[in-house]
């Protein structure tokens, strides 16, 4: 019980940092289709370069986590979530099923991302590997969503 009202609590005081204050080096546009546009979600660029850099987050998260450098977490989660957010933009060349997938597949992703966030914050190791563990399930669940020379370009 007390898990769950820490991850409530902490989630709502994350929304509600994110609603009132910006992120810090957020542009004011947006990118494509209206997703936000950060310091971390490339203004220009293929699908494939996107797709490369969001891989290359998954491996800073992956060094951060594995040594254990916690306090770093929140920030390479929210970038890596900034990346995958463009995604849709990107991607027209899906069917509408396919979108629709990848829309449920952000929107966790999101969801994932504030949870190592919180995790990381509290020091949570265990949790921290717990949603990292999903978040790799989830973006090789977007990979297998497009042919593999559509994020190879």
């Amino acid at each position: 019980m007390t898990d769950r009202l820490f991850t409530l609590v902490a989630g709502l005081a994350l929304a509600t940092a994110l609603t009132f204050a910006p992120h810090a080096g957020c542009a004011a546009g947006t990118v494509g289709s209206g997703a936000p546009q950060t310091a971390n979600t490339p203004r220009t660029g293929t699908l494939g370069g996107l797709w490369r850099s969001v891989k290359a987050r998954e491996d800073e998260l992956a060094a951060v986590i594995g040594r254990r450098d916690l306090a770093k977490v929140h920030e390479r989660a929210f970038a890596l979530r900034d990346l995958v957010v463009a995604m849709p933009a990107r991607s027209a060349a899906l069917t509408p099923g396919e979108r629709a997938k990848l829309e449920n597949h952000v929107t966790y992703v999101r969801t994932l991302a504030a949870r190592l966030g919180a995790a990381g914050d509290a020091k949570g190791q265990g949790a921290t590997e717990t949603a990292f563990r999903q978040l790799r399930a989830v973006l090789t669940a977007i990979e297998a969503l497009y042919p593999p020379a559509a994020l190879a370009e």
